[in-house]
């Protein structure tokens, strides 16, 4: 009871916050995968944000040709899927990721969308260095 009081407490300070800076902890982020567990963001150096249907489709066509690439940068591709009806997201779009050769985040809680730094059609990075963020770049793809 204890942790989950701590977890409720570190995720909800986060929440607050306008939007997510350079010196934010990520590691109080609790952003599951597909198959509903934590998404490991340790260990990671980027994080890669889709924000639309778009970017997400861009993403995964470019994983599924460079099948190494996350583990190669250590790095953890997630999605925003927060504006999708529940009902869509556990039907469809839920059983379509759990199908994909790698793992992603998704980003179910609009508050939690509503902190992260995102331009219109592009994907937000997050350059990492012990879960602080150092770095948010806006690309169009990735190289």
């Amino acid at each position: 009871m204890k942790t989950l009081t701590l977890i409720l407490l570190l995720l909800s300070s986060v929440l607050l916050a306008e939007t997510l800076n350079i010196g934010t902890n990520i590691a109080t982020l609790n952003i599951k995968d597909q198959f509903g567990e934590k998404l490991p963001t340790q260990k990671s150096k980027t994080l890669i944000f889709a924000f639309s249907k778009a970017k997400g489709k861009e993403v995964k066509e470019f994983l599924d040709k460079n099948p190494n690439y996350l583990k190669k940068h250590h790095a953890n591709y997630i999605a925003d899927i927060s504006s999708a009806p529940s009902l869509i997201a556990s039907m469809f779009m839920i059983p379509k990721f759990e199908k994909y050769p790698f793992k992603m985040g998704l980003i179910r809680d609009e508050k939690l969308s509503k902190i992260l730094p995102k331009r219109e059609n592009m994907l937000t990075i997050l350059s990492l260095k012990n879960s602080k963020v150092t770095k948010i770049k806006f690309q169009n793809m990735l190289p």
